[in-house]
């Protein structure tokens, strides 16, 4: 009888060890077919610099959403053709038409109309299109950034756009001090050859340091 209980007892814990093996087993086999990004996940904190890395670099840009969702009409299509391609008549027409157009960004670049007159150095252009901003609608932001931070007041000093950098400045207060997404002011793109009065209406601190040496004539 009390070998009887014996056998009965090591049979039992057998069974027991038998099924704690088989539990980690499955465990083990979980663990080994989970996603990576689900392993991952879980080994992070909440509040893991990685995952909000990762969480940031996964969000589409607002140029890609809005073409994906947003069909562009064909005034709209018109606009952002014509205004890389400097076609004022034709910009100004479209103005007319609607004046909503002089904020509407390239999906690559973020450039809007004040932009690219900046970068052509087409001073008439901008004052066009601020002109008629003015007399039509809400007024157009003259400091409005593209995706890498440029306002046109960079755009117009990294091109040595004289003309334009005046009309921005003296006429339409654009703001000097605002820095793009390097953290540079405009007056930082300035060619070495501008001259002392250029920096100095960009609010370039060492413009009165400036010393000549030949002639310091930016292009029109």
């Amino acid at each position: 009888m009390i070998l009887a209980l014996t056998d009965f007892k090591m049979a039992h814990e057998r069974t027991e060890r038998t099924a704690a093996a088989c539990l980690i087993e499955v465990n083990d086999g979980y663990d080994l077919y989970r996603p990576a990004m689900s392993k991952q996940r879980h080994s992070m904190a909440p509040d893991s610099p990685a995952l909000k890395r990762i969480n940031k670099d996964t969000k589409p840009a607002l140029g890609a959403k809005q073409s994906a969702f947003f069909p562009l009409g064909p005034r709209e299509h018109d606009w952002l053709v014509k205004c890389p391609a400097g076609q004022q008549d034709q910009i100004c027409q479209l103005l007319l038409q609607d004046i909503m157009l002089a904020e509407r960004r390239n999906f690559m670049s973020g450039f809007t109309a004040l932009h690219w007159a900046a970068k052509q150095g087409n001073s008439e252009m901008m004052r066009k299109i601020l002109l008629l901003s003015l007399q039509g609608g809400p007024e157009v932001d003259v400091n409005t950034k593209s995706f890498d931070g440029y306002t046109p007041l960079h755009i117009a000093a990294i091109h040595c756009h004289k003309s334009v950098l005046s009309v921005l400045v003296c006429d339409y207060g654009a703001n000097c001090n605002m820095r793009d997404n390097s953290g540079k002011k405009p007056y930082r793109y300035l060619h070495k050859e501008a001259s002392p009065k250029v920096k100095e209406m960009l609010g370039d601190p060492h413009a009165g340091d400036y010393k000549p040496s030949g002639q310091n004539v930016l292009p029109q």
